[in-house]
């Protein structure tokens, strides 16, 4: 009879809170905060109070959520980005390439003919 050997069982994916769960963790944290204002020990205890109301799996989604949206955009966690074919702001740069100015070193001088 052969040797049958067992796969390791990889972790479960881990869970990300959603934006709004974020947001309000991150509103309670600021109240907090707020309210131990001046007093960095108290200021500290406010902070670690907080964050014991939370479960390791809620903190860690609460982390993995911020790490995902942390390269976005305001608008793109809002879902207020413009799509194509809408009217942009008036602040908004023009869509498509921008035009490349001339360099001031390298001028574009008459080429020889016969070569």
């Amino acid at each position: 009879m052969a040797l049958r050997t067992r796969k390791p069982t990889s972790p479960p994916p881990p869970l990300r809170a959603s934006r709004d769960e974020l947001n309000a963790f991150l509103d309670g944290l600021q109240a907090a905060q707020a309210e131990a204002a001046g007093d960095s020990t108290k200021l500290r205890t406010a902070t670690l109070a907080h964050i014991a109301k939370y479960s390791l799996p809620e903190l860690q989604g609460l982390i993995g959520r911020a790490y995902v949206d942390a390269p976005k955009s305001a608008s793109q966690k809002l879902g207020t980005m413009p799509k194509d074919g809408e009217p942009r702001g008036e602040g908004d740069p023009p869509k498509g390439p921008r035009p490349r100015a001339p360099s001031a070193k390298r001028q574009a001088s008459p080429r020889r003919k016969g070569r």
